[in-house]
This record gives C-alpha cells, sequence and structure tokens, in this order.
C-alpha cells in the first residue's frame, strides 16, 4: 500500500468553503482541488492519502471534512483546531466523531 502521508487541499476563498478572514499571506492563484488530488493519485498509484488542514481555511475544516465525505474511501484527515478556544477539545471530538478527523 502506498499512502501520500501530507498533503494539503483548498479552494480559492469561494462559498461555502471561504478562506479565513485573517490570512496574511498571499493568497493562492490556483485552487487545490480534491478532484486534482484523486486524479494525481491514481496516476501515481498512491492508495491512501492523509489530508492536513490547509492554513488558507484556518480553523474551518468544512472544505476538508467534505473531501473525506466525498473520497472516505482514499483519505484521511488532521484537523486543525485553535487551542486557546474552551471548546477545543469538544471541537476535536464532534469532527472526529462526524468526520473521522484527527
Amino acid at each position: 500500500m502506498r499512502i501520500d502521508s501530507h498533503v494539503h487541499v483548498w479552494t480559492l476563498g469561494e462559498a461555502p468553503f471561504v478562506h479565513h478572514s485573517d490570512l496574511t499571506t498571499s493568497r493562492p492563484d490556483d485552487p487545490g482541488r480534491i478532484e486534482d488530488l484523486i486524479r494525481y493519485m491514481d496516476l501515481n498509484q498512491i492508495d491512501r492519502t492523509v489530508l492536513i488542514q490547509c492554513m488558507y481555511h484556518g480553523y474551518d475544516n468544512s472544505y476538508m471534512c467534505d473531501c473525506l465525505r466525498r473520497f472516505g474511501d482514499r483519505l484521511h484527515g488532521v484537523a486543525l483546531i485553535d487551542p486557546q478556544q474552551p471548546d477545543a477539545a469538544d471541537t476535536l471530538e464532534q469532527l472526529h466523531r462526524e468526520h473521522g478527523v484527527q
């Protein structure tokens, strides 16, 4: 089995998967779409990929979770959680329970 252990996916910030409002780095010119990733995985015979939440979306893991929902047989996810929020542990528990992220 071939596994790619660290990949980001992102949109250009269009709804419903908007970019984080406090983004201080330059915004991407091109999207990192899940459909392209799956195609590249197939071309390179990658069985599974671990998605790491992309900084463009900040703590909003919704695009990554949507990707996991659509291609759950090929993907795993690592969420980005704001550790300073009092509900951080609950947020992680919910993301794990509902989407299987770590």
